[in-house]
């Protein structure tokens, strides 16, 4: 005891102990000789590929036979039974289509018509270096002598 737990040892060792919190802490890496932290195991080892695709089968074979039960319970329910729908129109489906077709046709004909009427409005912005200089927008100001008038009803 007087080796292990002597002050020489402890000191080569740079061992603390704590007593009343009863701990032995190692400083050189921080590990505590009373209360080290708990084990976590090794992660699993990785499957071979093989080994995979096999499990990946054996999964896929027990989810088909849980889907084909869970289909037969809901086909055996009465409020789950299956809509019946109408037979399609093929006619009347070719007809809508050629109506919408027409459509797009006129108003893109339209919309040509459109622009070659006015074509000066629809002409790319020329370059800020080819734009006219001359021209100034003239810009009126307010008299700034004039009194504002002001309301002769009472307004909250």
């Amino acid at each position: 005891m007087p080796v292990i737990l002597g002050l020489p040892f402890l000191i080569h060792n740079t061992i603390v102990t704590d007593h009343a919190a009863r701990t032995c802490v190692d400083k050189t890496v921080n590990y505590n000789l009373l209360n080290p932290p708990p084990v976590s195991p090794p992660p699993p080892p990785k499957l071979c590929l093989h080994e995979q695709l096999a499990e990946t089968k054996a999964d896929k074979k027990l989810m088909l036979v849980e889907l084909v039960l869970v289909c037969n319970n809901k086909f055996k329910d009465q409020k789950l039974c299956p809509q019946v729908t109408e037979n399609f129109n093929i006619a009347g489906a070719i007809c809508d289509r050629i109506e919408i077709l027409a459509t797009v046709e006129s108003l893109a004909k339209r919309d040509a018509e459109a622009r070659a009427e006015f074509k000066e409005v629809f002409e790319p912005i020329p370059h800020v270096d080819e734009l006219p200089t001359d021209l100034y927008a003239p810009i009126k100001l307010k008299d700034t002598e004039k009194s504002i008038k002001s309301c002769l009803y009472p307004s909250p």
